[in-house]
């Protein structure tokens, strides 16, 4: 028997980042549209930095993002090596300095009264410029503010969730736990936090928010989507089965749908549609909270394959963007 393997996990709106070249020649901005993050790319010789901040930041805001380095290799040992380079690197803004090793950027004050915006720029440990990209900022300051912290009911276990309140762009001081775990925070504007809900967390749970000593509970649910077939590269007219399971299904009430939709059309055929909604009906959910739903794909072409399985904005609420995996992963 062929094992299953995981084509790809994913709850955010679109997960797929759409990378528009920057002035800089080797410097990316990726914009997840409908997104609660901006993902900035500063690419350099031994890989890249991305560096990941809200996308409502405006002039005369305090901002806190984090600093990931993305080591190329063409082995862990080469990686590794990659991996250490970058992190002696120093991210620069408006003569302000953070090392990319400390993986944050915090209590960043945007000027008030700008004429362009900033350029978040990435220096060498002699500080030589390596790239650079316009920090991409609103320029008329944004006062809208909400009074309560507003949690939402719905997400995916391991992707960022938006959660909007009386923020103040310091990621420092904010402590967010789901289903009490401890949870990351990504990014974080006066008005919102972007945190990564953990992937232990499954089904019904509670989010505690710990704003600077302004603190707020609500219920939360995390869902887990698995997409997953006997094989994830098909030739021309071959078939294979798309094994769907939702878990942390327990004890709805209403209706949740959830979107198929083929990213690669040119290489094959998903039976019922290259998008379509599964809706999933309280009725239809056992007592362990898994929901199983299976499908066929077939080949146009020889090649592999990506399919996601997404939650609609309107159940999901605001979101930060998810990195994708860029290949099928063995199943356990």
């Amino acid at each position: 028997m062929i094992p299953r393997r995981l084509l790809f996990i994913s709850l955010a709106l679109a997960l797929i980042l759409s990378l528009q070249p920057t002035p800089t020649t080797n410097s990316q901005i990726g914009v997840l549209t409908g997104s609660a993050v901006r993902t900035i790319i500063l690419n350099a010789a031994r890989g890249k930095i991305r560096i990941s901040l809200p996308s409502d930041m405006a002039a005369g805001d305090t901002i806190s993002g984090t600093v990931i380095a993305e080591p190329s290799g063409k082995d862990e040992r080469e990686k590794q090596k990659n991996a250490d380079e970058l992190n002696g690197y120093v991210i620069e803004v408006n003569t302000k300095h953070w090392p990319v090793s400390g993986g944050v950027i915090q209590r960043f004050v945007i000027p008030p009264s700008l004429v362009r915006p900033p350029d978040i720029i990435l220096l060498d440990p002699k500080g030589n410029k390596v790239s650079s990209a316009p920090l991409p900022v609103k320029p008329a300051p944004n006062t809208n503010t909400t009074p309560s912290f507003v949690i939402p009911q719905l997400g995916q276990s391991g992707n960022p969730i938006s959660i909007t309140g009386p923020f103040d762009g310091d990621s420092s001081n904010t402590k967010v736990q789901v289903g009490g775990v401890p949870a990351k925070v990504i990014a974080e504007s006066p008005r919102n936090v972007i945190i990564e809900t953990p992937g232990t967390v499954v089904g019904p749970s509670k989010i505690a928010v710990n704003e600077n000593g302004q603190q707020s509970t609500g219920n939360f649910r995390a869902l887990k989507i698995d997409l997953t077939a006997p094989k994830t590269s098909l030739l021309k007219g071959e078939s294979t089965e798309l094994h769907v399971e939702v878990q942390g299904l327990q004890g709805i009430t209403e209706p949740v749908p959830v979107q198929l939709q083929n990213q690669t059309p040119s290489n094959i055929n998903l039976t019922g549609g290259n998008t379509q909604n599964i809706v999933i009906q309280p009725s239809q959910v056992p007592a362990n909270g898994t929901f199983n739903w299976t499908t066929n794909i077939t080949g146009v072409s020889s090649g592999g394959f990506t399919i996601t399985g997404t939650l609609p904005s309107s159940i999901d609420g605001n979101r930060g963007d998810s990195k994708p995996a860029t290949s099928p992963t063995p199943r356990q």
